[in-house]
């Protein structure tokens, strides 16, 4: 494996660093100020360049991450708020924000009412796992937790979440699964990845296949 530009064998990083985790793995806190306050979070640091903050508060939500020191997420003026401190006009700082699975893009009373980009991103994780495990493809550092959502006239669902950040990599990899209970009803989802500067700026350049989006996903 490669750790902070090094290829070590595995069977030799005990003897290298004896507490690999002071160096590289999950770190658990909660933030104890302005409108994050008392809102867990789950700093992961690969070995690789990459560490990754995931917001346990917000279903599982990417919240700040960067690639050898440089920040990539978007962050807004409140920064990463607990849900209780946000209305449904508000945006969600972070790298990625869930929408779903009830319901996405803007407000809307259906039968009910449904908050801009649906309830899952409000809704605290059930943690299940946060600890390196060992895979076919080497050792990752892994996150996994459960998220409810129901109503007693529409039944419910239930979404298992995983995050596996290799360890040495920079690379993240999400699984989603949902479960629907109780009554028959669509499942709608949308990933909102948020880019911020220094990643997007003025001068940045989105391009899809080939084509210049920038004009189209980039605020200017």
């Amino acid at each position: 494996m490669k750790l902070f530009g090094s290829t070590i064998r595995p069977e030799d990083v005990d003897r290298l660093v004896p507490d690999l985790h002071k160096l590289a793995g999950i770190r658990q806190f909660r933030e104890e100020n302005g409108a994050g306050a008392g809102m867990r979070v789950i700093r992961v640091e690969s070995g690789g360049g990459l560490s990754v903050e995931i917001l346990p508060d917000r279903a599982l939500d990417i919240g700040q991450a960067w690639c050898d020191g440089v920040p990539f997420g978007w962050t807004g003026p409140i920064g990463a708020a607990r849900p209780a401190h946000l209305n449904g006009n508000q945006p969600l700082s972070g790298l990625m924000s869930i929408c779903g699975f009830d319901h996405i893009r803007q407000p809307e009373e259906d039968g009910r009412p449904f908050p801009k980009h649906g309830n899952i991103t409000l809704q605290p994780a059930e943690l299940r796992l946060a600890a390196p495990v060992e895979t076919e493809r080497g050792t990752v550092l892994r996150v996994e937790a459960d998220m409810r959502l129901f109503d007693l006239r529409h039944g419910g669902m239930k979404i298992r979440r995983r995050i596996d950040i290799p360890l040495g990599g920079q690379s993240l990899h999400q699984h989603d699964e949902v479960e629907v209970f109780g009554h028959p009803q669509p499942v709608m989802a949308m990933y909102h990845i948020n880019f911020g500067w220094p990643l997007a700026g003025p001068d940045s350049v989105l391009t899809l296949d080939g084509a210049d989006i920038s004009g189209a996903a980039l605020a200017r």
